[in-house]
């Protein structure tokens, strides 16, 4: 995605001739659309990640995958909301971390959101990046510094299971990679936000979205049918470290880690698992 903006900077689509207009007409707009700056001139605020943390965190996800140059930085700088693009085509972001971390695993999850606790360092997590309500600007506090906890590398379908239509996923999967994952199985997981494109089943989950299918197949969390939440203190899951193989019945109470689905008889349409 375009660190500046929505999109791929090679589908870039000029500005069409009526909707200048429009501009023009209703708000009094002149001229051509205003470029963003040069992203050498994007301003950011100097890292406060001391050396001991910094290397506290790479010896938990591996040298390479601890990153704080500025492009790494400004990817991170927030989500996707009105505001925060205009801040930062701008070239002056707000929330930009002091260094970007990528885990391979839950285990590393745990790992750097320990060392995370005691060097008092807010964390970010962050999937697509697709956020329109603020949800990627860090409340840092008393805290230290900030770093973004990027899913990127976990990713990809764990398990499908046809029989009982259910899938096991790693919360930094992208939508497309899991929608073409499930189709080799004649099976969609029916969820379409106007994120798609970029959004992780992470994201999706942690913000319960919802998306333009959702009145037949409904929302994210009456697909999921449990999770493994890594926190700080420890893992946070349902009984067992690895939901059952088994789709949603009503002869068990809802717990809040395991929720309902139910099944559309003319569609195939599957249950989530993340991890």
């Amino acid at each position: 995605m375009r660190w500046w903006g929505w999109g791929r900077e090679e589908r870039r689509l000029p500005v069409r001739p009526e909707f200048e207009r429009l501009l023009r007409e209703r708000l009094g707009v002149e001229g051509p659309p205003r470029e963003p700056v040069a992203l050498a001139d994007v301003a950011l605020p100097a890292v406060t990640l001391g050396a001991q943390a910094l290397q506290r965190l790479e010896d938990c996800v591996g040298a390479g995958f601890v990153r704080n140059d500025p492009l790494a930085r400004i990817l991170h700088a927030g989500g996707k909301s009105y505001l925060e693009l205009v801040r930062m085509r701008a070239g002056a972001p707000s929330g930009a971390p002091d260094a970007v971390v990528y885990p391979s695993s839950h285990e590393q999850v745990l790992s750097v959101l320990a060392v995370c606790g005691a060097e008092r360092i807010a964390v970010v997590p962050f999937g697509g990046g697709t956020s329109i309500v603020g949800g990627l600007t860090p409340s840092v506090g008393a805290q230290h510094a900030v770093v973004a906890l990027d899913l990127a590398r976990l990713a990809g379908i764990l398990a499908v299971d046809p029989r009982s239509l259910t899938v096991s996923v790693a919360a930094g999967t992208r939508a497309p990679a899991l929608e073409a994952g499930l189709a080799e199985h004649d099976l969609t997981l029916g969820h379409y936000p106007d994120s798609f494109e970029f959004v992780s089943i992470g994201g999706c989950a942690a913000t319960r979205s919802v998306g333009q299918a959702s009145s037949g197949y409904g929302r994210i969390d009456q697909a999921i049918q449990g999770v493994r939440i890594a926190t700080p203190v420890g893992e946070l899951a349902p009984a067992a470290a690895v939901t059952p193989p088994t789709a949603a019945t009503t002869a068990r109470p809802m717990l809040a880690m395991m929720i309902r689905g139910c099944r559309i008889a003319s569609s195939s349409w599957c249950w989530l698992s993340i991890y």
